[in-house]
């Protein structure tokens, strides 16, 4: 598949990159491909971007002009949903690029079965079924012949050793835990290591740059309350502000449980709203992590009113 680079016409997103295994959505404006293939050499993009691959995604509609996006992203544990607009020549292209994602979704889940068959959990497993069942009838390891002969006599000695129901606990846990080992497989995205691998090294460059800047906090607002939660609100020497607030937080302003993102609609919102609020930019590094560029003592006074007051200041549309 080839890779292109789409310029929305209005909205945050200002630009799509369709790539080989997956999207990249950036808030900056980017017309250069290989600044999305080496993301990883341009930290101020990195802040700025989101990798959504192509087995995260669940599903992309077409409404008029208007693509819809929504995804899981599993290394963030982030539920991902943009709306973007395209010119009409740049819409039918996206579209062909998309009708190929079937074939490359089925060819990634045809690698992971290839995997799966060659997961060590699978062996396990079938060794862990068949002790397990020659423990419960009380077979004779001693008579094994040949050359596992002392296996045998060794397997058939620890058993006596530890006693019929230990040994068959033990075997039991050990099939358990190869189906467990099993079903991470399955549940874990296409090339999981390597986007592992990917998304640290990523971390680690945007965050190289005057670390010990980023580190030496000048001020920090305390017992910030959220809905039962408490937010940690810092003013680091680089000049930068730093938020880490649980979302969605565990209660509402009259005291509700909150279920799930559901009973949240403005989690994908939250640092614009918090921005509207200060009156200045607010970024979104993570889930649950915002940062002020050129943060003052004010700014962090105002978000920390914001935060603690939420429930009243609340915007009607999400009630």
């Amino acid at each position: 598949m080839s890779q292109k680079i789409y310029q929305t016409t209005d909205g945050k997103i200002k630009t799509v990159f369709f790539g080989q295994k997956e999207l990249i959505f950036s808030t900056e404006k980017i017309e250069i491909v290989v600044q999305f293939t080496n993301l990883y050499k341009h930290p101020s993009l990195i802040e700025k971007a989101t990798i959504v691959r192509f087995d995260e995604i669940k599903y992309i509609t077409f409404i008029e002009d208007q693509i819809t996006i929504n995804a899981y992203i599993k290394i963030d544990s982030l539920q991902f949903k943009k709306s973007l607009k395209l010119s009409k020549s740049d819409l039918e292209s996206f579209k062909e690029q998309i009708e190929e994602l079937p074939h490359i979704k089925n060819t990634l889940k045809r690698r992971r079965i290839h995997r799966l068959l060659n997961h060590y959990g699978i062996l396990v497993f079938i060794t862990g079924v068949l002790f397990t069942y020659l423990i419960a009838t009380e077979a004779d390891f001693t008579t094994v012949q040949g050359k596992n002969k002392l296996f045998g006599y060794l397997f058939q000695k620890t058993i006596e050793t530890l006693g019929f129901t230990t040994s068959i606990s033990i075997s039991l846990l050990i099939t358990i835990y190869s189906l467990y080992s099993i079903w991470k497989l399955i549940n874990a995205p296409y090339n999981q290591r390597d986007n592992k691998m990917q998304y640290s090294k990523l971390k680690l460059k945007s965050e190289s740059k005057d670390k010990k800047l980023n580190k030496t906090v000048v001020n920090e607002v305390e017992n910030i309350d959220f809905g039962g939660t408490t937010a940690e609100l810092k003013l680091r020497k680089n000049g930068n502000g730093y938020l880490i607030v649980e979302l969605p937080p565990f209660t509402d302003g009259e005291g509700n449980n909150i279920d799930g993102d559901e009973d949240f609609p403005e989690l994908l919102d939250f640092e614009d709203l918090i921005a509207e609020y200060i009156g200045q930019r607010v970024e979104r590094h993570d889930r649950e992590v915002f940062i002020i560029p050129n943060a003052t003592e004010q700014s962090l006074l105002k978000i920390k009113y914001f935060i603690e007051n939420y429930w009243a200041l609340r915007n009607d549309k999400y009630k």
